[in-house]
């Protein structure tokens, strides 16, 4: 079964740091990708209970991210 998961994202600056965050999410498998600057998060579709391996593979390329 599949989840809207929604995470913060502390450190993006730039479109930049969002083609990033998406490029990771996909390369998951996540859909349904959103990420936002101003509010801080990214919000996407994936199985449940994926947030904590989603969150750890956006910390890994360099950003703060946790499930809200």
């Amino acid at each position: 079964m599949k989840d809207r998961i929604v995470l913060s994202v502390k450190g993006m600056s730039c479109g930049h740091c969002v083609a990033s965050v998406e490029k990771v999410l996909q390369s998951l498998g996540c859909e349904d990708i959103n990420v936002s600057i101003s509010e801080e998060k990214a919000e996407f579709t994936a199985t449940r209970g994926f947030a904590e391996k989603a969150a750890n593979a956006i910390n890994a390329i360099g950003f703060e991210a946790s499930a809200i």
